[in-house]
């Protein structure tokens, strides 16, 4: 940082290498937002237009400002710009996968990426179907006419599992096929996912927890998804309790149990009113189990 002051003093010669640098430095340090300000800030003509755009995608994206993001990339995969650009077209897949009016535009990235890929990396093709499978099944959701849902989540379906066969060691694909099959009401099939990934993590990741008590819930095995819903608790920051607090009251409710329901709305009431009062920087992605609920 003290060279990139120097040369915008004039007393030094510009090394692309030093941002280079600079951006590992700040990655590791979780720091992007700085990596945005100082690309925000250099004049026109000291970096590709493409490139400068879609490092800010990556930075904005890091800090949570996933639309802001997205515009950057927008104008980096302009027909008239960079459109092969394969990472940029995986960024705009994720990102596009985790809101359901943005899936039919995550799709066309998705397959974008894919056509990119076919003969290249292996790891890369597997990453742009699990994200096109993402996308087609946040599009399912938003269609009104039952036969096109059914198509769009066989096609979903299809994209996941072929994401999987080339890549088996990927807890996050293993995850979202669990939440996949169970909007798709197959509790079996999501009920192995969630205690796949589980295996897949040591259970140390508290959304696994959360789908498989969501699952047994569905199943109406209560008392086993209380068992998952405390473990969850177990591996989750009192902060981000909100959501699990609330399974856990419905769980309590669902097993006739109205006073321990009040217990744990009114734990959710308390840790609600305290981010009132000192809200959270939300930086990253959700838990993840948002479509399939209790």
């Amino acid at each position: 940082m003290l060279l990139v002051k120097k040369w915008y003093q004039g007393k030094t010669h510009w090394d692309p290498l030093l941002m280079e640098h600079l951006t590992y430095a700040l990655s590791i340090c979780s720091k992007p937002s700085l990596i945005a300000d100082h690309l925000e800030e250099v004049l026109p003509g000291i970096y590709p237009r493409t490139e400068r755009w879609n490092t800010l995608a990556f930075c904005y994206y890091g800090v949570g400002h996933k639309e802001v993001a997205l515009n950057f990339l927008r104008k980096s995969l302009n027909k008239h710009e960079s459109p092969k650009d394969t990472m940029a077209l995986l960024l705009a897949t994720k990102i596009c996968s985790e809101a359901c009016h943005l899936a039919s535009e995550g799709v066309e990235y998705a397959r974008r990426a894919i056509a990119n890929t076919e003969s290249l990396d292996v790891h890369l093709k597997s990453t742009g179907l699990h994200f096109l499978g993402r996308c087609l099944g946040k599009k399912a959701k938003t269609v009104s006419s039952d036969h096109q849902r059914s198509l769009l989540q066989t096609e979903t379906m299809k994209s996941l599992t072929e994401s999987m066969t080339l890549d088996r060691q990927n807890s996050n694909l293993i995850f979202d096929m669990g939440v996949e099959y169970a909007d798709q009401r197959n509790m079996n099939a999501a009920l192995r996912c969630a205690k796949d990934f589980i295996d897949a993590t040591g259970g140390s990741v508290s959304k696994g927890w959360r789908l498989l008590a969501v699952v047994l819930s569905a199943q109406q095995r209560y008392s086993e998804a209380e068992v998952a819903t405390n473990a969850a608790l177990d591996e989750t920051a009192k902060w981000d309790q909100g959501a699990l607090l609330r399974i856990k009251a419905k769980l309590k409710v669902a097993q006739s149990s109205p006073m321990e329901a009040v217990e744990a709305y009114r734990v959710l009431l308390a840790l609600v009113q305290t981010q009132k009062n000192f809200p959270k920087k939300v930086e990253g992605e959700d838990s993840g189990v948002t479509g399939f609920e209790i």
